[in-house]
Order: C-alpha cells, then structure tokens, then sequence
C-alpha cells in the first residue's frame, strides 16, 4: 500500500467517523421526539407512532454505538500501519551535516535524543523538509569556525541537538546549536535593507518580534548568494510547513550560545477528543488533552489583581482568564456564580479559563484551517460537529502563553505580589 492509497484511506475512515458523529446525534433527536409526545395521547395510532419512534430510536443507537466500534477499530488499525520512528528522519540528516560543515569548513555532529518516538508516517513526510532546512541553516548561519569557536572558549565540533518529545496529543520536536546566536542588529539592519519593514517600525521590535522577522519570505542577511543560501527561501517555507500540519515554531537565542527552534504540532491528524465551549453566541473545540477539570466557580474563590485575576484552586492560586475577552469577542469579565471553569494544562503550565458554557465532549475530526488564515496563532484548527456545526479548534500552548508561570505559586505567595 502506498502513501496516496494511505492517505486516501484515512480520509474515508476519517468521513466515517464523522457520519458515526451524526447518526449518534440523530438517535438522540428521535428520543427527544418521543419526550415531546403528548402524554394524554391515546389511541391505536399513537401507540403505533410511539413503537416506531422508539423502534428506530433504538435501532439507530445500536447502528451509532457498531459504527463507532468499527471505526475506532479501523483507526487503530491505520495507525499501527502508518506509525514510524522519528529515527527514520534523524539519520540522513547525519550525512546531510557532516556533508555541508566540510563545504563550508566547519566541523559539527548530530545529536538526537527522544528519536525512537512513533508518529503519524503523514507527520514525518511534512517534516522531514523543514528538519532539514533547519539543521541546514543551523551549519550555514548559526555555528561558527572552529578556529572562532575556540576563541570563544568553545570546542571545535558544533552540536546541533534534536529532542523530540510527546505530551498527550502534542508532540515538541527542538532544534539546537551552541553557535553565535541570531545577530540581532543584523536583522533590524537586513528587515530595512530589503523593505520589509521601516526604520522606524523595526526599532520598536521587542526580541521575540525581531526573532519572528526571519521566517518572513524573502528575508536572509547573505548579501551574496552561495549553493547553501542567499536566495531568501528557506525559514519562511518551514513555518507554513510546519503550520500546514496545525502546528507553531518559536525560535528563541541566546547571542555568543545558540538558537533553538522549537516546533509544536499534534501528535495525530485524524479524529481529536475536544471539550466543546461556548462563549457569547460562539462555540469554540479546546483539546480534551490539555483540560484537567472543568468546576462551577465561585466569586469567593476569584482573585482580582492590579491587572490579572486569580483563581484559587487546590492549594494554588491559578491565573484566570475570560475565553472571551482573550478572543476579543467582548471585554474581560469576571466568572459569575456556577460559570462552567476549565482547568488547562500545557507545557508544563496551568491555568483556569472561564467559558459560558460546556457542550461535553466529542470526538469529531481536526482540519487544518486553510492557508490564507493558518497564521493565526490561537487556533489549531477546524472541526464539524455531530450536526454539521463547523468550529474553530483552540490551541492550549496559546490560552497559558505569556500568561503562566511555569509552575503555580502557593495563593498567598501570588496574590501578595500582585495587589
């Protein structure tokens, strides 16, 4: 079986899954059906319209409950076929290095920790071309000679270090050398040069806008063009690669240590277990995975500090957050008595978002968005619901980001730094 018979074959269990979705749900409208019933109703006809409601009630659960065994079945079955090592993408990349530091007089090695991971084989093919640009671009613009590294107190033979690691549904795959770093003023000086900002605007650009800068097409600070690089394609294409797949990539550097670039994704790109939330008229999909507990909450338990609310939770107070004021859909407001809360986790951190309400879970399956809106950080895709409801998938790395602390603070130790 090859891979277009593969991904054609996902595609219809996938549509399976989706059918099974609505036939659960249209069981369940037919036992709303009979509720709605007229208990004075009476007469030959009516119990006859009664035994067959409750007929094809009954017959339509157990098609719902078959249909839903079967296609777990076949996922199952389609994952263990479409399963590989991420090691299958680390080894050529030993060569490809080796390879390039020799054209360029350089000396560096892989090294990979994390690589025995099993992904989705649709996964490793979309990524084994921006792993590839990377550890390219890590050789050409990150490490430096081995007579400079030794100046710099630095061995000769560079690391690039790839860790690969999976939590839940998301998988993290890091990218890093211990070369000179991202030149910051070489890019403020290369995002002019070539109109991609103006002075002005690239001056007020904090580090992590600068960082951003180089995954902008066109944007390379070679002013010469050699067989490695120059043409200005190259991070750009790793960044729509990677958000191809509903995932993010951050770079993050240290000038003199090195750059990492970290890229997040899901671990499977067919049917997702989502908590489904709504927020004025809207209805969002946030992944079952990264919500802990969802609790009524309760304004004895909400912090009001200078600029960010609390929620005592557990020991801890947890920063709280209005879904829909972090959308933009209103302002911020504080949970009011009984307001559905979700404790979210991701990366390690934690925080309580305050939704209007909670629609359970299902299993429907994610999509990616389509090109022209995929930049859009907070959102890691779209699903159809069981009645054909379309809706936007949140990313949980992007309800805690910049907003959590690594780990929770104990309530009185948080709350006194903040009133």
């Amino acid at each position: 079986m090859n891979s277009a018979q593969v991904a054609s074959l996902i595609g219809d269990v996938e549509r399976l899954r989706e059918l099974s979705l609505r036939l659960g749900e249209q069981s369940r409208d037919v036992a709303r059906c009979v509720e709605m019933l007229p208990r004075g109703l009476v007469g030959e006809a009516a119990d006859d319209l009664r035994g067959r409601l409750l007929g094809t009630r009954f017959g339509l659960s157990g098609d719902a409950a078959e249909m839903s065994a079967l296609v777990d079945s076949m996922e199952e079955s389609l994952k263990a076929i479409c399963t590989l090592p991420f090691q299958m993408l680390i080894e050529p990349l030993h060569r490809t290095v080796r390879d390039l530091a020799f054209e360029l007089g350089k000396e560096a090695k892989v090294s990979a920790v994390g690589a025995e991971a099993a992904l989705d084989r649709r996964l490793l093919d979309a990524l084994r071309a921006p792993l590839l640009q990377l550890v390219r671009n890590a050789v050409d613009h990150g490490i430096e000679t081995p007579a400079a590294r030794e100046k710099a107190g630095k061995h000769r033979e560079a690391i690039i270090a790839i860790r690969v690691e999976q939590v839940g549904n998301e998988v993290f795959i890091e990218v890093s050398d211990d070369g000179a770093g991202l030149d910051e003023e070489r890019i403020r000086s290369t995002a002019v040069s070539r109109d991609i900002m103006r002075a002005e605007e690239v001056a007020r650009l904090d580090t992590n806008q600068l960082s951003d800068l180089i995954f902008r097409p066109g944007f390379t600070t070679r002013s010469t063009v050699t067989s490695v690089s120059g043409r200005g394609v190259g991070l750009d294409i790793v960044a729509e690669s990677v958000r191809g797949i509903r995932g993010r990539i951050e770079v993050h550097s240290v000038r003199g240590q090195g750059t990492r670039f970290v890229l997040t994704f899901p671990a499977e790109l067919g049917s997702s277990p989502l908590m489904v939330v709504g927020v004025a008229d809207q209805v969002f999909g946030i992944p079952m995975h990264a919500v802990r507990k969802a609790l009524p909450a309760h304004p004895s338990k909400v912090r009001a500090g200078r600029s960010r609310m609390g929620l005592e939770h557990e020991g801890a107070l947890l920063p709280l957050e209005d879904l829909g004021g972090l959308l933009g859909i209103r302002q911020p407001m504080s949970p009011g008595q009984g307001q559905p809360v979700l404790i979210v986790s991701a990366e390690g951190r934690e925080a309580a978002v305050a939704v209007d309400t909670t629609f359970g879970d299902q299993w429907p399956v994610v999509r990616p968005l389509p090109k022209e809106v995929r930049q859009l950080e907070q959102y890691l895709g779209a699903a159809t619901l069981s009645r054909g409801q379309s809706i936007l998938v949140l990313r949980p790395s992007w309800l805690l980001e910049s907003r959590t602390a690594r780990s929770p603070r104990p309530a009185a130790s948080w709350w006194s730094t903040t009133r």
